[in-house]
């Protein structure tokens, strides 16, 4: 029954997300979308497992769409059901607060802490629930901080690449408030990828199961202007989101390595992959403008020439 109401959960977000990029549900992308959606990594340990992955997607998914569609207050209840299931993607609530959905940011912010007290009491009361929705298997750790440990660095080292992964991701955020801010749904896709990619690197306790909500973000490439159309970004993506197990009797130490530090080393190659596209967006776009200006004003003064001509 678990299984067949994810697998439900993971049509239904397929199906919003095809409608929020206005791909066709007869195009050839839909059943891309679908096979690379339940083939990926985070969707079948999902599925194995049994956790709220597919749900936690769903809400996400109709988070986005409801919001693109003006729909503040449903909006707001799915970003706080997304929120409820995974408190540490709590930044997400500062996106409606960057559009002035004040309504949603509030709704959203109280379903959540309402949850989330719930829990803690249940919690202090022994019944022994988890406050994420994901990771439920003794899912290894793949945090920033782990992988640093992992490394052996020191602990200033590791704080302080910590605070510039913060850093960067604000960047990053702000960067696509002025470069996507025109664009709704891009703007959306990738301001909320971007943050959930923060939210897994900085996160305590994060796994590799929380990838399930960066599939929004990488279904983006058919827009045009994704920060996701480049090979590094992609990369990343085989990095996090692959089904394979490194683990061999025949690449021994190396796989094992492999292994432990795919899923981190992908989420901070998509971060720094998204914030390099961003920034190097402004100059593209900047040269763009002065190159339209340039034929305008030359077609503008060979029409009057002509028209001298003419006379």
């Amino acid at each position: 029954m678990e299984l067949a109401l994810s697998v439900l959960a993971l049509l239904g977000a397929w199906a919003l997300l095809l409608r929020l990029l206005q791909v066709p549900i007869r195009s050839v992308l839909a059943p891309v979308f679908l096979l690379v959606g339940f083939y990926c990594g985070p969707v079948t340990d999902t599925l194995l497992t049994g956790d709220l992955g597919a749900f936690v997607l769903l809400a996400l998914v109709a988070w986005l769409s409801l919001t693109v569609h003006g729909h503040q207050l449903a909006a707001g209840v799915g970003l706080g059901i997304v929120v409820a299931l995974m408190p540490v993607f709590a930044p997400l609530l500062a996106l409606p607060l960057v559009q002035r959905r004040w309504r949603e940011t509030v709704l959203a912010a109280a379903i959540a802490g309402s949850a989330t007290a719930l829990v803690w009491i249940r919690l202090a009361g022994g019944g022994g629930v988890g406050i994420s929705a994901l990771g439920g298997v003794d899912a290894a750790d793949r945090s920033f901080f782990a992988w640093a440990e992992y490394m052996h660095f020191p602990t200033g080292l590791t704080v302080g690449v910590a605070v510039v992964i913060a850093v960067v991701a604000i960047a990053a955020v702000a960067l696509v408030c002025i470069r996507q801010r025109h664009h709704e749904v891009l703007f959306l896709l990738t301001a909320s990828g971007v943050l959930v990619l923060a939210c897994c690197l900085l996160a305590p306790d994060s796994h590799g199961d929380y990838s399930i909500a960066l599939l929004p973000l990488a279904g983006s490439v058919v827009l045009v202007g994704s920060v996701v159309r480049v090979w590094p970004a992609w990369l990343a993506i085989y990095g996090f989101g692959s089904d394979e197990n490194w683990y061999s009797p025949h690449l021994r130490g190396f796989g094992a390595h492999i292994e432990i530090l795919r899923v981190p080393a992908g989420w901070l190659l998509l971060l720094a992959t998204i914030c390099a596209v961003l920034t190097a967006a402004g100059p593209r776009a900047r040269t763009s403008v002065e190159e339209r200006q340039s034929r305008n004003e030359a077609t503008g003064t060979e029409l009057v020439a002509k028209v001298g001509l003419v006379k």
